[in-house]
């Protein structure tokens, strides 16, 4: 039978290992038989952190070789072998294992050990192991013992690993760098790992049944005058609904509402709890940029179900006191209360705090009730996520010291002959954006700079003021996409290119593709044909006259078109549609017609235009319109239109800009009858997000996977938005939620400000649909 064992070397007489096994200084994690590894990698472990180590068999051309029988303990790595001194161990020091599955069970003779359950051969066997709650100071080896069959030579693993150096992460965060003097920018991809299962937090964990799961993350990176949320203050309006039923979108209009103060509004999409439930370690991530002002980091996500219980990290700087960025940190995360509703376990009735309590972290001390799942009399308690954060790029800016802290250093006497002296300031430069608020600065220089620098003169050398940019008014930059590409696998997707230079055209663009030779043949279909490869935005040089040339276009050359040339004329654009979402956050598109001077192509060209942008609207809205064959049953004109649209294919025709609703928060939706009598749609996509229908046949709200387009109306965000909606006869009756009508939805205000997304392709052959005139638009 094959022996495995695994273990953490222990210190020389440690008494609670005395029975355990012990690895030989030699041993390495792989061999020409087995693999040891610990999922993520790490090459140092936190107190009280969970890690799943595995042993595997390796692929020796006729598949792994497997294994029947194992042990698996903990002991403490000798720190130097020539010493005798004796250290006393217990278990609490060496960590505790537990059972991933029915092959593992305890030791009879170590403690701190797991051994074989089951006699059958396995190639592959997985434990969690949970690092000493206790701070120690040395280095723990994990190590395997495995035996092919009884009585054979045995293959003996091990891999080390040590306490984290950065333990200031566990009880407190890195002090607040301010001011942060560091001159370049940092782009940073944050990911939020799941660390909250039956399996790690067995006490109290919510039943199948009510599907545990993080909901979406939230957060920004944003200046040390500002906090999203933080402990001992009472939750604004965004953090509280965040925190009652998982929404983000009342947290983000609160972000935007403090541009001046933010750098990037961070989003990630939540962990399923099909994801919770499974095996691995489930995570998420998005990306975000720092800078100088804005250097800390804020992110908060909804523990569901529970009362009001958030998880999630309160200004956490990313700036050095050396002026560096941090490379990389690694936090454990815990949960709060929110402070809204007394509830006590995850499955609590609703009870609101009246007057409202201020966020508190939640704690084995606090509260202190038997109902509390983090409830404990000898104050363990294990993170519920992890944060791990990882610098991808620096963006260098040249810049002076002073620039930074100048303002807040005090002046020397200036002009009086002596080191510290100055010429006379500068002219203010250009304002430091093109639209919003931003600042100019000027600078002067020391007579004698030899002088000034011996003598270690802090004169301020540059000055700011406030300015604003040629557009008075523009979006906080956002590095989230609603929609990401997919990061690994054959269809991996390379970042986003940088934006491309305003050079005439009146637009900027960016690009990203495939990373595999020949996958956008195989990879966009479906429901990944909907991946956005090219992005715009217009800028203020100007527009093009003409579009490029055919021959030679690009993948994004055809959003440059403003004014077409003479044989692809093209009507002026019209207004913006009405907001695709009734409530919270939507699209709303603006389009504009070919012009032929043949009548019958000009109907057949408008006729199919309007069909895509009727299909495009009714696709925002999550309503589905049946198929209808657009090919025209004359050849001669049939060819006519489709060598228009080859020839014009370059020329813009259709825009699209966010939105919001009327009812931004979604508090005041209604919906008629018919719509919570429609049945369960998930839609014809790929894609999963949890939803909720209302099932008539038995009267309350149940839960489905939503692939992410298509489906019905009976399709709502959280459960108590569903029990709103439909659990009431007071309902109004909206005949455009369940099919296509040509009744038109009640516009909101629109803006010039939109943030303009166009498709990353041209126009695609589109679908009929009967129409009562060439000037008529159906939306």
């Amino acid at each position: 039978m094959l022996l495995l064992a695994l273990c953490l070397l222990r210190w020389p007489g440690a008494s609670v290992a005395a029975q355990c096994e012990r690895a030989p200084p030699h041993a390495q994690p792989t061999d020409v038989h087995y693999k040891l590894s610990v999922a993520g990698d790490p090459d140092f472990f936190l107190p009280g952190e969970l890690y799943i180590v595995s042993v595997q068999g390796v692929d020796s051309g006729q598949g792994p070789t497997p294994f029947g029988s194992f042990a698996i303990w903990s002991e403490i790595v000798e720190n130097d072998e020539k010493t005798n001194i004796t250290k006393v161990v217990n278990s609490h020091s060496l960590g505790t294992f537990q059972a991933y599955d029915a092959q593992t069970k305890p030791h009879e003779n170590c403690k701190t050990a797991v051994d074989n359950a089951t006699a059958h051969p396995k190639t592959e066997v997985q434990v969690i192991w949970s690092a000493p709650t206790i701070a120690v100071d040395s280095c723990v080896r994990l190590c395997a013992r495995a035996t092919q069959t009884e009585g054979s030579r045995s293959s003996v693993l091990a891999r080390k690993l040590c306490p984290a150096p950065v333990t200031a992460t566990l009880s407190r965060q890195p002090p607040i760098v301010e001011p942060c003097c560091a001159c370049d920018e940092a782009k940073y991809e944050v990911t939020f790992e799941g660390l909250w299962s039956r399996n790690t937090h067995p006490r109290e964990f919510p039943p199948e049944g009510a599907r545990a799961h993080f909901g979406d993350v939230i957060g920004a990176s944003h200046n040390a005058q500002y906090r999203v949320w933080q402990e001992g203050r009472v939750a604004s309006m965004g953090l509280r609904r965040l925190a009652d039923d998982g929404t983000t979108t009342a947290l983000e209009k609160e972000l935007k509402a403090e541009s001046d103060r933010i750098r990037t509004i961070i989003k990630a999409r939540g962990i399923s709890w099909q994801q919770v439930a499974g095996a691995g370690m489930p995570s998420t991530f998005a990306v975000f940029r720092v800078d100088a002002r804005h250097h800390l980091v804020s992110l908060a996500a909804k523990i569901a179900p529970s009362p009001d219980w958030i998880v999630g990290v309160s200004a956490l700087e990313l700036c050095n006191a050396n002026c560096t960025w941090r490379r990389a940190a690694i936090l454990p995360l815990y949960p709060y209360d929110a402070g809204t509703d007394n509830g006590l376990s995850y499955m609590s009735r609703r009870s609101p705090t009246i007057p409202q309590a201020p966020v508190r972290a939640l704690r084995p001390e606090w509260p202190r009730d038997a109902r509390s799942p983090f409830y404990s009399s000898t104050g363990e308690m294990r993170p519920i996520a992890r944060l791990r954060l990882s610098r991808l790029r620096l963006y260098e800016k040249s810049c002076d010291l002073t620039e930074v802290i100048g303002e807040q250093i005090p002046e020397n006497v200036m002009n009086n002959g002596g080191a510290c002296a100055t010429h006379a300031w500068g002219p203010w430069g250009a304002c430091s954006v093109s639209c919003g608020e931003g600042r100019a600065a000027r600078q002067r220089h020391y007579v004698w700079p030899a002088k000034a620098k011996a003598d270690a003169c802090r004169v301020s050398l540059t000055e700011y003021r406030t300015c604003r940019g040629p557009r008075m008014h523009c979006r906080v930059q956002s590095e989230y996409e609603p929609d990401p590409a997919e990061s690994s696998g054959p269809c991996a997707v390379s970042p986003w290119s940088e934006w491309s230079p305003c050079s005439g055209c009146g637009v900027r663009a960016r690009t990203r593709h495939y990373l595999a030779p020949r996958a956008h043949k195989r990879c966009h279909v479906g429901f990944r044909a909907r991946t956005v490869m090219s992005q715009a935005m217009p800028c203020d040089a100007g527009p093009c006259l003409r579009p490029g040339d055919p021959k030679n276009a690009t993948n994004f050359d055809w959003f440059y078109v403003e004014k077409s040339k003479s044989d692809c004329i093209i009507t002026p654009w019209g207004s913006w549609s009405p907001c695709s979402a009734r409530c919270g956050r939507g699209k709303r598109i603006r389009t504009r017609l070919y012009v032929s001077q043949d009548a019958q192509v000009q109907q057949e060209l408008t006729r199919r235009l309007l069909t895509n942008w009727n299909q495009r609207f009714a696709e925002l809205q999550n309503i589905e319109l049946p198929f209808e064959n657009v090919t025209s049953e004359d050849p001669k004109l049939e060819s006519q239109v489709l060598e228009h649209l080859d020839r014009c294919q370059f020329t813009l025709t259709q825009q699209e800009a966010l939105c919001d609703g009327e009812d931004i928060n979604c508090e005041n939706e209604t919906v008629s009858e018919e719509i919570c009598k429609l049945p369960m749609s998930v839609g014809p996509c790929r894609g999963y997000e949890e939803r909720w229908f209302y099932d008539s046949s038995r009267g309350h709200c149940e839960p489905f996977g939503f692939t992410g387009c298509g489906g019905n109306a009976n399709n709502f965000r959280n459960r108590d938005t569903c029990a709103r909606m439909c659990n009431t006869t007071n309902v109004t009756i909206t005949s455009s939620l369940i099919e296509a009508s040509t009744k038109r939805v009640k516009p909101t205000p629109s803006t010039d400000d939109n943030e303009v997304m166009q498709n990353d392709a041209p126009p695609p052959v589109l679908f009929p649909m009967r129409v009562g005139g060439s000037g008529r638009r159906r939306l």
